[in-house]
């Protein structure tokens, strides 16, 4: 909602014309980040001059609709087009018997009555946004009428008549004002490579490589044989996979995630002595695995879902006895789902089942109601959103699953 007030020209046929004042209540409507429907209720006065200069004057009550497009992303400046149409209701008044037709329209009463005419519109102006919500309103527009009556009509000339406005005033957002968009999955890749001293802040790299090592590092703690507290396993896990869901929901603001990634530095660094311990003869293969399973990742956080999707079968047949063959199979899903390919993904992610040993359980089931919630399949969606909150309790996904189940009804 805004109020403008400024003033007004009128270009007719009158040689010279003055500036004389106006006002405006405005309420305006967003659509999208750059384009508004805007109403106007306005009162305004055209004339030639004043006092004894005066040969007419004439009083406008207007009304219109104007369509806004902006012309840059909404910040703090936002500069914009207008085109429009509206009507005014007026009365012309001639003011000096000098003025053309001034006793045929006194005794006509031609100004002792009002009359309807429409108007085109054209122009711009900005907003300079103080807070968050209230702004200072700039703007300036052209209004073509349709016919030739504001001046006086035929007795003047023939030609159609217009005004130039001029408006600042200022307006205030009801509700939630357009923004910038929030950061992107590449932003937040990046910024985990600043977490951890990869890049500078001012650079935005390949930061999936990062996001893939550090999954790939608390995958092999998960199939390791050492020592470490279940409790910190268990939080460690958490905060990985919360990244995870974050990067693919984009659920989080920018602040949430700089913790939680402090939260899992630390935890690499509490635990980055046992990574330095021999595995067991149960790991076989592990540095080779380990190599091709983190370059499986990180081809997954770059979005190349078919390459990752071969890479990771390939390991499952090779390594079929491995600790992190499930995990292999739970990403494959997780890579169908990014190419929208929700039958896929959901045959995937019911084939972690298969593994008597998976630390991917609970992911795969909250995942497979996100799949039949994809495919329209509520009903399926809606119990196996049930079965994380029955079946894993102790699950970091049991909001999750809540989330979903509400949002399904």
């Amino acid at each position: 909602m805004g109020l403008n007030v400024g003033v007004q020209k009128p270009f007719c046929d009158k040689e010279h014309t003055a500036v004389a004042p106006a006002g405006e209540f405005m309420a305006k409507y967003f659509f999208s980040k750059k384009f508004s429907l805007t109403f106007g209720l306005g009162f305004g006065m055209l004339g030639d001059g004043y006092f004894d200069d005066s040969s007419f004057e004439t009083n406008l009550i207007t009304g219109d609709l104007r369509a806004n497009i902006g012309l840059l992303d909404p910040g703090k400046v936002n500069p914009f087009v207008t085109i429009g149409a509206g009507i005014f209701n007026f009365q012309y008044n001639p003011t000096a018997s000098y003025a053309p037709g001034y006793a045929k329209l006194k005794d006509q009463g031609f100004s002792d009555n009002r009359f309807f005419d429409g108007s085109l519109i054209v122009g711009g102006g900005m907003e300079i946004m103080n807070s968050s919500r209230l702004g200072i309103n700039l703007s300036a527009d052209y209004r073509f009428t349709t016919s030739d009556d504001i001046d006086g009509g035929s007795y003047l000339g023939d030609s159609k008549d217009g005004y130039l406005n001029l408006r600042a005033g200022f307006i205030y957002y009801m509700g939630d004002r357009p923004t910038r968009p929030g950061p992107t999955d590449d932003d937040l890749l990046a910024l985990q490579g600043v977490e951890y001293g990869e890049v500078e802040e001012s650079e935005f790299a390949d930061d999936s490589d990062n996001l893939a090592m550090f999954e790939a590092k608390l995958d092999k703690l998960e199939a390791s044989e050492s020592d470490f507290s279940m409790e910190q396993y268990v939080r460690l896990k958490s905060r990985v996979d919360e990244l995870n869901r974050l990067i693919d929901d984009k659920e989080r603001e920018l602040d949430g995630l700089r913790a939680s990634l402090d939260f899992k530095n630390q935890r690499i660094s509490d635990l980055e002595g046992e990574l330095q311990q021999p595995y067991s003869s149960s790991y076989v293969g592990s540095d080779q695995f380990s190599v091709e399973y983190e370059e499986a990742l990180r081809t997954f956080y770059s979005r190349d879902y078919s390459s990752a999707i071969r890479i990771f079968s390939d390991l499952i047949q090779r390594f079929p006895s491995h600790k992190l063959a499930s995990n292999c199979q739970y990403w494959i899903g997780e890579s169908y789902f990014g190419m929208s390919d929700f039958s896929r993904a959901s045959d995937a992610f019911q084939n972690v089942f298969d593994y008597h040993l998976s630390y991917k359980k609970d992911d795969a089931t909250l995942m497979l109601g996100r799949c039949y919630q994809k495919m329209q399949d509520t009903d399926t969606a809606r119990r196996y959103f049930q079965e994380v909150i029955d079946v894993y309790p102790s699950s970091e996904y049991v909001g999750k699953a809540k989330e979903w189940l509400d949002r399904i009804g």
